[in-house]
């Protein structure tokens, strides 16, 4: 009787387990599929690093802001390169860079089955191992701001998949000094790709310096060494344009208010967070990792993922920068995500333990995995490319656009660029460069006095996109005209 209950659990457990699997896969696979090849905007900056992908490849990139257009481009050069190579094939910029997120997302979560196998070498069975690794992985993909962001044109998922590579590379160099090199060199590609994409590299390196001193210091120089040639190469290229972009032009306002999305991601997944909460405290309680992870790589890569979580967290603070998001979580939520699957097993361990018997320790695993079908919740949301008012909405613009001579100013870029025009400045950046003192104010404000756009058109969800001084002086000169869905259409007015 125990046996034949014992194979019912397994079965409910397997039916539970794919479930969510299937579920979590196919709605990826779906959203991938269909919103890589919607013509439209899914997210306000895909129209900013599309702008910045065209000066790239126009040989503007980097360049001194001299007058319009105002284009700042704030990463490093390896998204862009990246997305013109998946161009070259496509023929669409922006489906390139929405290939190159959900391409980069799938290598992020390959990343993650990785490190929790390695994590968890040594605990129970291989095949709950190869489950709790799958798991992880999908509950990743699940959590709301991943699956809202991996499809869109931004350049985030591309640096947390260098970065936790660089990490689950670590285990093969903890035998083989030599082999340090590929982390390393993942670690330079996440900063490259997006400068403040270093907590994997800070957890990776200290790791290495609490466990291996010596190896780690000689690392941590070449990849400096190796860091600072790249860097200095690229300001060649761009005669000292690339650090006065990356920096001294990506210097947002910091503002207290922003640091309430830090306690978002956690509470849009309580399940999850409760499952990254065991995990955290099974790696407390047993103590002595540092020693441990001398003598054991898989102690050595739990050290890792430990740290991977703080120092996630610790760069989630950047989230203060005005204009910042749930994308500057990535990095903590795939630590969270790896922690799961060291939950998972742990859980199903500790459970056949106390009660001697494979039953409890599925049972347990299946409890574990109907807490993260609950943050499948999010995969309901945001499809906006499944709207026919929308999407109808998206081709009236578009044919307003094209059929008007002259400049066009929008908040949403994309539409402009789709639409074969220039993109005169990103509203929210040209308000932080005028803030700052960058480009004159009397610049930008001059252009809707002298009447300098055919047409403005600005949506009723981001007005504040604009400065209030913008706004006043596109009132004064600028008369409604139509709207068009939830968009504005302001015209030069001619008295």
């Amino acid at each position: 009787m125990g046996q034949a209950w014992a194979r019912r659990i397994d079965l409910l457990v397997l039916v539970l387990a794919c479930a969510f699997a299937a579920a979590v896969a196919v709605d990826t696979l779906g959203r991938a599929v269909t919103a890589v090849a919607y013509p439209f905007e899914l997210d306000y900056a895909e129209g900013a690093v599309w702008t910045q992908y065209q000066g790239f490849r126009g040989g503007t990139a980097y360049v001194p802001l001299s007058g319009l257009p105002y284009v700042v481009f704030n990463y490093g050069p390896v998204y862009y390169l990246l997305t013109w190579a998946v161009d070259l094939i496509v023929g669409d910029g922006l489906m390139a860079g929405r290939l190159v997120s959900v391409l980069s997302t799938l290598g992020a979560v390959c990343a993650i089955a990785v490190l929790v196998l390695q994590a968890s070498a040594g605990q129970g069975g291989r095949g709950l191992r190869v489950l709790a690794a799958v798991l992880a992985a999908l509950a990743f993909l699940s959590l709301y701001p991943v699956a809202h962001r991996f499809v869109h044109m931004r350049v985030d998922m591309t640096a947390v998949m260098f970065g936790s590579i660089g990490l689950a590379l670590l285990r093969p160099a903890w035998g083989r000094p030599g082999l340090l090199v590929l982390p390393c060199l993942c670690f330079l590609a996440a900063a490259f790709t997006k400068q403040i994409a270093i907590a994997a590299s800070l957890a990776g390196f200290t790791a290495l310096l609490l466990v291996f001193p010596r190896r780690a210091l000689v690392a941590l120089a070449l990849t400096v060494v190796a860091g600072l040639a790249v860097l200095g190469l690229l300001q060649v290229l761009t005669d000292g344009g690339f650090l006065v972009h990356g920096l001294g032009y990506n210097l947002n306002r910091m503002r207290p208010s922003q640091l309430g999305w830090l306690f978002m991601p956690p509470l849009v997944a309580p399940a999850f967070a409760l499952l990254v909460a065991l995990s955290l405290r099974d790696l407390l309680r047993a103590g002595g990792l540092v020693a441990r992870a001398r003598a054991e790589p898989a102690a050595f890569m739990r050290l890792v993922l430990a740290l991977y979580f703080a120092a996630g967290l610790l760069c989630g603070l950047f989230v203060l920068k005005v204009g910042a998001e749930w994308n500057y979580f990535f990095d903590w939520l795939a630590a969270g995500a790896a922690l799961v699957g060291l939950a998972i097993v742990g859980l199903a361990e500790r459970r056949a333990r106390v009660h001697g018997g494979r039953a409890d320790a599925v049972a347990a695993l299946g409890l574990a995995v109907v807490l993260l079908w609950q943050a499948s919740i999010a995969l309901r949301f945001h499809r906006p490319w499944a709207d026919p008012a929308g999407t109808a909405t998206d081709h009236a613009l578009l044919a307003l656009v094209q059929a008007t001579p002259g400049p066009i100013l929008s908040d949403d870029m994309v539409l402009l660029l789709r639409a074969g025009r220039t993109v005169p400045f990103e509203p929210a950046m040209i308000r932080e460069l005028t803030h700052a003192g960058i480009v004159p104010a009397e610049d930008v404000l001059a252009l809707p006095r002298r009447r300098a756009f055919s047409l403005v058109l600005v949506r009723s969800s981001s007005p504040d996109l604009f400065s209030p001084e913008f706004r006043a002086e596109l009132a004064a000169h600028y008369r409604k005209a139509e709207r068009i869905g939830t968009t504005q259409v302001w015209r030069p007015d001619p008295s």
